[in-house]
């Protein structure tokens, strides 16, 4: 009778460790998936929680999807041209680190889209701003 609670007593362990391990991996954005593997990112939300944060922070915020005004899109046809659709836009679809610098406005081919990138500078303020308070 031992033996089958013991049993009993290992497999619930075992369900409640794989349900907690599931739900931990369930909190990573899936959309850094297209930078990191999932080892990567399963070693970071354990031992680099700030990086993690910063990388999902980065997907949301390091740029701005807008239209183009009618009024102003004569005068920005020469913005450099995005090979994709904005509906399909992901902060790791290019390399966004090239325009980041400064900061850039790059326009989507065949849209009357923009895409807003933020200089690296005011990106990194933010997110500082943004993880103190997450902090308190």
């Amino acid at each position: 009778m031992t033996q089958k609670y013991l049993t009993k007593a290992l497999l619930i362990c075992f369900l409640l460790l794989g349900s907690y391990a599931f739900a931990q991996q369930s909190n990573i954005d899936q959309r850094l998936l297209k930078r990191f593997t999932a080892s990567e990112l399963s070693k970071m939300q354990t031992s680099e929680p700030a990086r993690l944060a910063y990388w999902t922070y980065y997907l949301d915020h390091s740029f701005q999807i807008m239209d183009i005004p009618t009024e102003k899109a004569s005068g920005l046809t020469d913005l450099p041209v995005l090979a994709m659709s904005s509906a399909n836009f992901n902060a790791f679809s290019i390399q966004l680190d090239t325009y980041q610098k400064d900061g850039a406005t790059l326009r989507f081919q065949g849209e009357q889209r923009m895409l807003l990138v933020k200089p690296m500078k005011q990106l990194t303020e933010e997110f500082n701003t943004y993880y103190q308070s997450e902090q308190r």
